[in-house]
């Protein structure tokens, strides 16, 4: 039977930052102590990838947010709102910056928008200012408006749950 506890072992505290790291490699752990060197001081830090185990531990800001969730928290209520949320969840969830209409109208029927015409939905979020024509031909872009407006709709819903702001 094959033993659970790492070879090699390390936990540092620094502060309000700290490492633990154990691996049956060494060289992985000087990898987490090197990469937690240069750590910045301030809170800032990087990512590290941790080996994948059935004890991983998952922060809960790292978890994705579905469509689904992303709708609840904003609380889009025009068809121009619900491409705006859209737009928004693809940029600053999925890390998707230029998308095309196919990838919009997409996220909308995952959002369950039930409009007759999502083409018209797009053409009034352009008119409002939420998105603009990306630098490839065929694609869009969220404008800074469109994201203020995403913002001011989750700041709005968070304060009617009584929860505050919602983070990114």
């Amino acid at each position: 039977m094959q033993s659970s506890i790492p070879k090699f072992y390390v936990r540092i505290r620094r502060g309000d930052f700290e490492l633990e790291a154990g691996a049956d490699e060494k060289a992985f752990v000087e990898k987490m102590i090197d990469a937690f060197d240069s750590t910045p001081k301030g809170g800032a830090s990087h990512s590290i990838p941790a080996p994948s185990s059935n004890s991983e531990r998952v922060d809960a800001k790292s978890k994705p947010t579905s469509v689904a969730e992303f709708k609840r928290h904003s609380k889009p209520q025009s068809a121009s709102d619900f491409v705006a949320c859209a737009a928004y969840f693809l940029e600053k969830r999925q890390n998707i910056s230029e998308f095309t209409s196919k990838q919009l109208h997409q996220c909308l029927k995952d959002m369950k928008l039930d409009v007759k015409n999502p083409s018209d939905a797009l053409a009034k979020a352009r008119n409002a200012g939420y998105l603009m024509a990306g630098r490839t031909k065929g694609h869009f872009m969220l404008t800074d408006t469109g994201e203020q407006h995403v913002d001011g709709l989750i700041a709005a819903a968070s304060s009617n749950n009584g929860e505050g702001k919602a983070s990114e």
